[in-house]
């Protein structure tokens, strides 16, 4: 896995965002939805031991993120349980994303894994922001218009990433908006993170690609 390990992270978090809000309902499977959350966890140690830089950072956040989840899990209704878990998964996503920029950084040229490791980017992000609105609206309620006051903290959490990725994406539907200055902070942030993200990884790889197209070829013999 770790000659693909961007593949690898990238797969998981897709079956994260798709799969697990099918997967923790009614006719899923709460046992393989947990399991999905539990491959980004593995993948991402993988992708972050990769840079030593950062191992001991990883090894720090993946005991609070382990302990935070089951918290939630155990005790579902206690707001400091999910407030902890949801800061604990934003640094651990945070932590993510460095290593991946460092290692898009250090290839030479555009790679299948390079580009998959600059769309987990992307992808963290809009989870890292779905969690940092969910501890926005646990630590103070009312942050955001549009959410059902009746919905658990899993069922809020979703809509906190769905909104999170309409964000990050622009598209901004308006089902749910911020209510609270803090929150519409938030989402300037998120907004202009994401893109210039884009701007500037696109940039990234396409000065790559343009170095290796005109490298000349050593003559043969």
């Amino acid at each position: 896995m770790t000659a693909y390990k961007y593949q690898a992270l990238l797969a998981a978090l897709l079956a994260v965002i798709v799969a697990y809000p099918a997967l923790r309902g009614p006719a899923g499977s709460p046992g393989l939805a947990w399991a999905a959350r539990g491959a980004v966890v593995v993948t991402a140690v993988v992708v972050v031991f990769g840079d030593r830089r950062l191992r001991p950072w990883v090894a720090l956040l993946t005991i609070p993120v382990v302990v935070g989840g089951g918290a939630q899990l155990l005790a579902p209704d206690e707001p400091a349980a999910a407030a902890a878990g949801q800061l604990a998964v934003v640094a651990f996503h945070f932590t993510v994303l460095v290593a991946l920029l460092r290692g898009i950084r250090r290839e030479q040229t555009i790679t299948t894994d390079a580009v998959a490791a600059a769309l987990c980017g992307y992808l963290l992000l809009g989870l890292a922001f779905g969690h940092t609105y969910g501890a926005l609206a646990t630590a103070v309620p009312g942050s955001f218009a549009g959410l059902d006051p009746a919905l658990g903290p899993d069922d809020r959490q979703l809509r906190l990433t769905y909104f999170s990725f309409t964000t990050l994406t622009t598209l901004g539907y308006g089902d749910i908006t911020p209510a609270r200055d803090t929150a519409r902070a938030l989402v300037i942030l998120e907004a202009v993170t994401g893109q210039c993200y884009l701007a500037v990884l696109v940039a990234d790889l396409v000065g790559k690609r343009l170095a290796t197209a005109t490298t000349p070829t050593p003559p043969a013999g």
